[in-house]
């Protein structure tokens, strides 16, 4: 499950990459062997879409004012001081 905004970029460019590869496969694969080939490819870019719009569906968690922070959803998120040297 897309915990944060960092995870939901990477998701769709997984799922960009495996379209991509599904569009190379329609090409070269023969028609039989298509389905076999493909088929995993298709149920992994089907759960990661149901992923992405899953978490697209959430409210966007907003900063608090001068937090710093952005949208993410991590439950174990806090803000640590840095040391200035």
């Amino acid at each position: 499950m897309i915990q944060n905004d960092q995870e939901l970029k990477v998701a769709r460019e997984r799922v960009t990459y495996l379209l991509d590869l599904l569009t190379r496969l329609r090409a070269s694969a023969r028609p039989e062997e298509l389905p076999l080939v493909s088929g995993g490819y298709r149920a992994e870019v089907e759960r990661m879409q149901r992923e992405v719009v899953d978490y697209l569906m959430q409210p966007a968690i907003r900063p608090a004012a001068n937090s710093g922070e952005g949208t993410d959803r991590s439950p174990n998120k806090t803000s640590q001081p840095t040391a200035a040297t």
